[in-house]
């Protein structure tokens, strides 16, 4: 449910992927309604494969700082795709993080998937998992797409939806930021 401002909100998106900047839209537009979303290019400062989820959340934070920085908005947005390991097995998720112009912090993470046995013996080598993707399915720019998980899941679960709930959760603080000074 979208609240009612006077002014319009101002978001910079620490990424020119269309897919983060359509999530970005989504999940801001119902929170705050009227927004304009700004794609700034940015750097993680990370390695372009993070495989640690602290990695992740790093160049997430990286991004979001430098985005709202560079576009003087009210919030900075940084998304940052991860891979990392569990009891033996590897997942990828996405670490988001919200930075307000007032320094408040919000952040979450999009659903963890695992990664097929294949996927994960190419990135523990070194590999990226989007060109990894391109790479089994012959296909271009998977990751500008649906990813990963929209093709894992036939479609049910698409990139950009999975990535603006992740958003909405980071939210929470500034949509409800009375439970967060208790």
């Amino acid at each position: 449910m979208a609240a009612k401002h006077a002014k319009i909100i101002k978001v910079a998106v620490g990424s020119t992927s269309p897919v983060k900047i359509k999530a970005v839209k989504l999940a801001f537009h119902e929170a705050f309604g009227t927004i304009e979303v700004i794609a700034v290019e940015t750097d993680s400062c990370v390695r372009p494969q993070p495989i640690t989820r602290a990695e992740a959340l790093t160049g997430a934070t990286n991004r979001a700082k430098a985005a709202l920085k560079q576009a003087q908005a009210d919030f900075g947005v940084g998304i940052e795709g991860g891979v990392y390991r569990s009891r033996g097995l590897y997942f990828t998720a996405a670490p988001v993080v919200i930075i307000a112009k007032d320094g408040k912090i919000g952040v979450s993470a999009s659903s963890p998937l695992e990664l097929p046995p294949i996927v994960a013996r190419k990135v523990k080598r070194g590999g990226e998992v989007g060109p990894i993707m391109d790479e089994l399915l012959g296909i271009a720019d998977t990751k500008k797409k649906f990813g990963i998980i929209g093709y894992l899941t036939n479609g049910m679960v698409l990139r950009h939806i999975a990535y603006a709930t992740a958003i909405k959760v980071a939210l929470a603080k500034f949509v409800q930021p009375e439970f967060y000074k208790r």
